[in-house]
């Protein structure tokens, strides 16, 4: 018996999280079979999964320990394989945040990290590289003490504790992409976006 407790969206398939951190995967192929029993599945060692992505080729998952796990995405297979991010074994993940083809996470330190699409300079590095296909941090937001990160098709927002007093838009960082900083009363947020100039 599983009762689900959020929902994520995905380019192809969605899933959600149940009550115990169990993982149901809803495969772009339900509907040819919609009587399909689907089973939670679980991250290894007994983790329980608080956050997923759902992105083109890829599951993550962030546990309740802050753990992140990736599994690769099989068309005709709705049984997923979870594996602990090495890179991070002794980082703690607190947010994780993808659409598309593109995926962010945030550390407890707040230093932000990005995999996937950077085509239109959604990943807020190097516009040259029109894929990051490694787990890179995003090193001009190093600075920032970044409090969460939300990844759209073509650009990525991440908020940031009040640190100073003045306002910088359209803040040139590459050729194709651009940093916009926007104050209200108690936070700040950084969007990086294609430049269409």
């Amino acid at each position: 018996d599983s009762n689900p407790v959020a929902i994520y969206g995905g380019m192809k398939d969605c899933a959600a999280i149940d009550m115990k951190g169990g993982i149901i995967i809803i495969p772009c192929t339900a509907s040819e079979n919609p009587s399909m029993l689907i089973k939670p599945q679980y991250l290894p060692d007994d983790e329980k999964a608080v956050s997923l992505v759902c992105v083109h080729d890829y599951f993550f998952a962030l546990s309740s320990t802050g753990k992140l796990f990736v599994s690769e995405r099989k068309r005709d297979n709705i049984k997923l394989v979870f594996k602990r991010v090495n890179e991070f074994k002794r980082t703690k993940i607190i947010q994780i945040s993808g659409k598309d083809r593109h995926f962010l996470w945030l550390t407890e330190k707040g230093h932000v990290f990005v995999f996937g699409d950077n085509y239109y300079g959604q990943a807020g590095i190097d516009s040259q590289k029109y894929f990051i296909d490694k787990f890179t941090e995003i090193l001009t937001l190093r600075k920032y003490k970044n409090t969460n990160v939300y990844a759209n098709s073509f650009n990525s927002f991440f908020f940031k504790q009040k640190m100073d007093k003045y306002l910088h838009v359209g803040q040139l960082m590459t050729k194709h992409s651009f940093w916009i900083q926007i104050q209200k009363k108690e936070w700040k947020f950084l969007c990086s976006c294609w430049n269409t100039k």
